[in-house]
């Protein structure tokens, strides 16, 4: 397949996923994946796919060969965080998001997602100051970011505190307002 027929497969994936068709999403990525298993972006494309349909072991596993083929993309480790708060595997979680923000300080995603994983640790003052860096840098995406873990992670969960889920209630109630 030509480079501009992949291209136009992974832009097509891209908007599968931006409008939230999810199983068109699965058939174009997997189709991309048949075609080159060779690209990072194409496994990245595969993990993003499985973290919207809530596949989140997957999900890692496509974002793991993603690394391995190429391990300097920032948006392959910050999906990885993602993932991996999903997962509930908060150390892990941890490196992947710090890896983001050091090599991307502007990424308020990975501020935003930073303040959500401190938040689950319990460390409300380094979560503040993530959520501090992130409403800065784009207070639109740090709403998006917390509301997506609030109601996706958050509010199901048995496992947080009630503290926990109130901490990050409050941090939605101040981008609200």
């Amino acid at each position: 397949m030509s480079d501009s027929m992949e291209d136009n497969l992974i832009a097509r994936t891209q908007s599968y996923l931006r409008n939230r068709e999810n199983d068109k999403a699965r058939y174009s990525a997997a189709e991309l994946s048949r075609i080159d298993s060779k690209d990072a972006i194409v496994w990245y494309l595969q993990a993003k796919v499985h973290y919207m349909m809530d596949e989140y072991d997957d999900s890692l596993a496509s974002l793991v060969k993603a690394a391995q083929i190429d391990s300097r993309r920032p948006e392959i480790w910050l999906l990885m965080g993602y993932t991996l708060i999903a997962l509930r595997r908060y150390e892990d979680a941890k490196e992947s998001l710090e890896y983001v923000h050091a090599s991307q300080p502007q990424n308020a995603e990975a501020s935003s997602a930073l303040c959500v994983l401190f938040t689950i640790l319990g460390e409300r003052q380094t979560a503040k100051q993530y959520f501090n860096h992130s409403t800065e840098l784009d207070k639109k995406a740090t709403s998006k970011i917390l509301n997506h873990f609030y109601n996706e992670v958050f509010k199901p969960s048995a496992q947080l505190t009630p503290q926990t889920k109130e901490a990050l209630e409050q941090m939605l109630a101040k981008l609200s307002v």
